[in-house]
């Protein structure tokens, strides 16, 4: 893992290039609240839990909630050095399979699972 060139990767990724769904959406205006530990976890790697490269969310229940089955993050580097890691009640492992990355250096993308969040449509900033 290149934890430098990751964290400038992350440096380099402005709002307005996150997904504007209200589900990434929720996702990215909750998760650091709600998960404190993973975001520290994340950013030892030189990743910011608030700019994932995927959301993957299952439908909201009655209860207010959404479940995210997955959230996938590219780490710059080779993952020869990574391994699965729990952190607190979400589990950090290599993904098995995520969207086209547009990185051309070596990186991989990791995924944590399962995550669950407040669910509310933002209307805006």
């Amino acid at each position: 893992m290149d934890l430098e060139k990751t964290r400038i990767f992350y440096s380099r990724i402005a709002p307005r290039d996150l997904c504007g769904c209200a589900y990434c959406q929720n996702y990215i205006r909750r998760i650091r609240a709600a998960y404190p530990e993973a975001a520290a976890y994340l950013a030892g790697l030189g990743v910011d839990i608030e700019k994932p490269l995927e959301t993957l969310p299952l439908e909201p229940d009655g209860s207010g909630s959404l479940e995210y089955a997955g959230a996938q993050y590219i780490v710059l580097g080779s993952p020869g050095d990574f391994t699965k890691t729990a952190v607190g009640p979400i589990l950090a492992d290599l993904a098995g399979a995520h969207p086209s990355t547009g990185v051309e250096e070596a990186h991989f993308v990791i995924e944590l699972s399962p995550i669950r969040l407040k669910w509310a449509v933002w209307d805006g900033p």
